[in-house]
């Protein structure tokens, strides 16, 4: 990468800078590179600077807001949103990205209440929730 990006990104000349010129050197001259890096693309707009990246076969990516995020166009395609009941109403969400055996659940499973497995928990922690302070929690023995 980092000949790529001295000679298609267009930075000032960098091919020959002892500096830079294997990753050992990159990185032990970071803060000289990313001013370097920092000075070539503060002057270009968003667009040059993917042109420039795109050109120069260098992995990019913009940073998204949420909306953005949630309306791209591989997580439609994917299947990648499923509907969850919760205590609010029915949400949609994200499939966890490892799914059983690549398959995809048509529902998420719901959100629990507020104290809906508060029993539960303390029971598997051996605690009974009589035993449980006021408003905390009970500590599992040892």
């Amino acid at each position: 990468m980092g000949r790529v990006l001295r000679d298609r990104a267009r930075p000032p000349p960098l091919a020959d800078d002892p500096r830079f010129l294997g990753n050992a050197d990159r990185v032990a001259h970071r803060a000289e590179l990313d001013a370097v890096v920092t000075e070539t693309t503060v002057r270009l707009s968003a667009a040059e600077l993917v042109e420039r990246l795109d050109e120069a076969r260098i992995a990019h990516a913009g940073q998204r807001t949420l909306q953005e995020f949630s309306a791209h166009e591989q997580l439609r395609s994917r299947a990648r949103w499923a509907p969850f009941d919760s205590p609010v109403g029915e949400l949609i969400g994200l499939v966890p990205p490892v799914t059983d055996r690549g398959h995809t659940p048509g529902r998420l499973r719901p959100v629990p209440a507020l104290g809906e497995h508060t029993d539960a928990v303390l029971s598997w922690l051996d605690a009974p929730l009589e035993r449980a302070p006021q408003g905390g929690t009970a500590c599992p023995r040892n």
